[in-house]
């Protein structure tokens, strides 16, 4: 398996991704058992922003 280059992403370009990603996994039943139903929506989007900073930038693969 090969690694395809990546190019950096902007600020509003990784926003985006986030915004799309919450909106998808919103009523995903895995988040709903492992994420706090008060405030869910709020929850999925600081945890998918958190793993796409702190994994995905950082490892250079989004």
């Amino acid at each position: 398996m090969s690694v395809c280059e990546s190019k950096e992403i902007s600020e509003i370009q990784l926003t985006r991704c986030i915004q799309t990603l919450t909106r998808a996994f919103d009523g995903y039943s895995l988040m709903r058992h492992f994420l706090a139903e008060d405030s869910h929506q709020q929850r999925v989007q600081r945890y998918l922003e958190t793993f796409l900073r702190k994994v995905g930038m950082a490892v250079g693969h989004v």
